[in-house]
């Protein structure tokens, strides 16, 4: 085989040269004795005394960098609130018209109420001035609004009866207005607000409607719910009794009817077969 390989390739093939033999050394490295380390442990540094060495890392871990981050976008957010804060002046506000005293707070509406049904819910308590819906840029309600009366006792009447008011399927929280009344009060907005209904998870929020908490009678039950008496028992009457036997039994008889249909109509079912197959025997034999 090595014969149709052209020189190229049987050079790849050839063995290598054999290795050149070197003689050992007869001399031999003057090293010391081994010896054991208990003559070194004097050496060794007390570890009683030696301040443990804290863990570092030449690169961030995930957990560092997520903990930075979180601390950064929180600084970021102060920062922003702060800015807010010194620009927010309630009293200049083109749109809040007006006297505070006479305007309450209403939040938590839906959607979808219009001026004409709120004014309308709260002309109740009396005369209504002026009732304006708040809305962002593009026209759309932000979920609360402001009713100003004629009368402070109308103020009175509904902070007092209102709050927890349902309109359209929604409790609603009525205040007074506090951004032109109270200087030291900020809106959610700027990390103030009233009420902890966002406050963090299902276990810390505020679950009631409206600013407190609703009172508890003695038995345990909430104002505004009905009493939950257990269902009463209706008296049993023999007629109708009589009448369900009767109905059981009919369906009984009814469903023997049909059994006993179903029984006849196989067996002519089963006759015309057997009649068929005689017939078809007489014409072979024919």
């Amino acid at each position: 085989m090595t014969s149709t390989l052209t020189p190229n390739l049987l050079i790849m093939f050839s063995p290598r040269p054999p290795a050149t033999f070197v003689p050992p050394t007869a001399e031999r490295s003057n090293l010391p004795a081994y010896s054991g380390l208990s003559d070194f442990i004097s050496e060794f540094e007390d570890p009683t005394k030696v301040e443990p060495i804290e863990r570092t890392f030449p690169f961030e871990t995930k957990p560092q960098r997520k903990n930075r981050l979180n601390l950064k976008k929180n600084q970021n957010h102060k920062d922003k609130l702060e800015e807010k804060i010194k620009s927010w002046e309630p009293a200049r506000d083109t749109n809040a018209t007006g006297d505070p005293d006479k305007t309450v707070f209403v939040g938590r509406l839906s959607y979808t109420v219009s001026e004409s049904k709120l004014r309308r819910e709260f002309e109740e308590y009396g005369p209504v001035k002026k009732v304006r819906i708040v809305t962002d840029s593009e026209g759309k309600p932000k979920g609360y609004a402001f009713v100003e009366y004629e009368k402070e006792t109308s103020v009175k009447m509904a902070y007092r009866n209102a709050d927890g008011k349902k309109i359209d399927d929604r409790r609603i929280v009525v205040d007074v207005e506090r951004g032109r009344t109270d200087r030291s009060w900020r809106p959610r907005r700027l990390g103030g607000g009233l009420g902890y209904t966002r406050r963090g998870g299902k276990d810390v929020n505020q679950k009631f409607s409206g600013r407190e908490p609703p009172a508890v009678s003695e038995d345990g039950q909430k104002d505004g719910e009905r009493n939950s008496s257990p269902p009463r028992e209706r008296a049993r009457s023999p007629r109708r009794d009589d009448r369900r036997r009767d109905d059981r039994n009919r369906d009984d008889y009814r469903r023997d009817d049909d059994r006993r249909d179903d029984r006849r109509r196989d067996d002519r079912n089963r006759d015309d077969r057997r009649d068929d197959r005689r017939g078809d025997d007489r014409r072979g034999r024919w």
